[in-house]
């Protein structure tokens, strides 16, 4: 047992009490009961004076022993109460971010936040279900088929001045500057036209999408993609918890058979389409 050096009152009750009697009974003088319980003498007289005043009052015991005295069942139910704290604690957290996203809806719908104004509510009701049409602007159109022409510019770069010859190192930085302008303008660009109901501006996103060899995007976006957004059915939306990678190469396949679906006669000309270039990038073969 350690030695608390003269502070009785961190003794346990039993301890104070038996130091007590053994000196009052004169069966040990101060010193022996110091050494056989190993505390001071001070300690002992300490203990003597307590109990002649009215008797020594029982105290919780220091940390130190009460921890040598807990069995392994309260150990095991102190650490399920941590436990259980931490998941109180953790419950807490999630009602309160459960709260302020009740608040923050709440206050999406209240009138102040509302992106349906009166006015806007008035002429919805005056014009039907079908809202006014968006007039097109030419300066917007033009950027369009700017952005377009440059990019056949650039397909025709690529074809005119590929050579055999060149090193591996100027044929991958040529695909990779090709592949890049078939995301950023090709397929940016097709999805703004291919929103377009003029046949123009159809067939210019359908020319486009097949530098890429992605002409199934157009018909699953817009027959497939609007009506089954954010739902399994959906292609273009990932899972809960869906790798990129996953999510890439289950969006391809699915864009691919769901244009197939939805459009059988509009599948063909684009594979056909496909055909045709991959046909004529073999030719310099």
């Amino acid at each position: 047992m350690k030695n608390p050096q003269g502070r009785p009152h961190k003794l346990p009750y039993e301890l104070r009490k038996a130091v007590a009697e053994t000196v009052i009974a004169r069966e040990m003088t101060y010193r022996q009961a110091a050494t056989k319980y190993q505390i001071s003498q001070g300690a002992v007289a300490t203990c003597v004076k307590e109990f002649k005043s009215g008797g020594i009052k029982k105290t919780n015991p220091p940390k130190w022993i009460a921890d040598q005295e807990k069995t392994d069942k309260e150990k095991a139910l102190e650490r399920e109460n941590m436990a259980l704290k931490a998941e109180l604690g953790d419950l807490y957290l999630q009602v309160k971010m459960l709260k302020k996203a009740d608040s923050y809806i709440r206050w999406l719908r209240s009138e102040s936040s509302s992106v349906i104004t009166s006015e806007n509510w008035e002429q919805f009701k005056k014009n039907g279900p079908n809202p006014p049409e968006i007039k097109s602007s030419l300066a917007y159109d033009s950027l369009l088929y700017l952005a377009t022409l440059v990019h056949f510019y650039l397909v025709y770069l690529f074809a005119a001045t590929f050579s055999i010859d060149m090193s591996w190192t100027e044929h991958l930085g040529r695909t990779l500057a090709l592949g890049i302008s078939c995301g950023v303008i090709g397929i940016n660009v097709t999805h703004e036209l291919g929103h377009r109901k003029e046949k123009l501006h159809q067939w210019s996103a359908l020319s486009l999408l097949a530098n890429s060899l992605y002409t199934q995007f157009f018909i699953e976006h817009n027959k497939g993609h609007h009506r089954h957004v954010a739902t399994p059915k959906d292609a273009a939306t990932s899972r809960l918890n869906e790798t990129v990678y996953a999510f890439i190469f289950r969006s391809m396949w699915g864009t691919l058979k769901g244009a197939y679906q939805l459009d059988r006669k509009m599948f063909a000309v684009g594979m056909l389409v496909h055909f045709l270039y991959i046909a004529l990038g073999l030719i310099p073969f």
